[in-house]
């Protein structure tokens, strides 16, 4: 259970800062950055039908507590990723996995996190969908 004090200290990082963040994929690098461009009318996707192997990056450019990951694909409902984990990074190269999710059927995907700092943050989708592509319409981190 989250405590009051605890979802009050919980704020998103302002749009200003993620749209600086350094952004990589697996998949359709070229479109990282409309995942967080602040318009649910653009995404990024994988271009290609969910399998396991496929990721999402951002590096924070400084270490940073974080308490939640959003991914937004309500743009395309069916876009979200069906497995996925979520791995933690001081220095872009050792990950440590910090969240694993065995499957999610709703197109806002709430990742609830450890609190722990990072710098560096990689979405692992791990999940199979035959007709689906993996969207992002929009990227939320909440921070402490």
């Amino acid at each position: 259970m989250w405590q009051t004090s605890e979802i009050l200290a919980m704020v998103p990082v302002p749009r200003k800062e993620t749209k600086s963040w350094a952004l990589t994929a697996s998949d359709n690098q070229g479109r990282c950055r409309a995942a967080v461009d602040g318009r649910t009318d653009s995404r990024w996707d994988t271009q290609a039908t969910q399998h396991d192997g496929m990721w999402f990056a951002f590096d924070m450019g400084h270490e940073r507590p974080l308490r939640s990951l959003v991914l937004d694909s309500s743009g395309s409902t069916s876009d979200y990723p069906r497995e996925y984990s979520v791995d933690f990074s001081t220095d872009g190269t050792q990950w440590n996995q910090v969240v694993t999710k065995t499957a999610d059927s709703d197109a806002i995907t709430d990742i609830v996190l450890p609190a722990e700092k990072t710098r560096y943050g990689r979405i692992n989708q791990h999940g199979r969908s035959p007709d689906r592509f993996w969207s992002i319409d929009e990227l939320e981190v909440y921070t402490q």
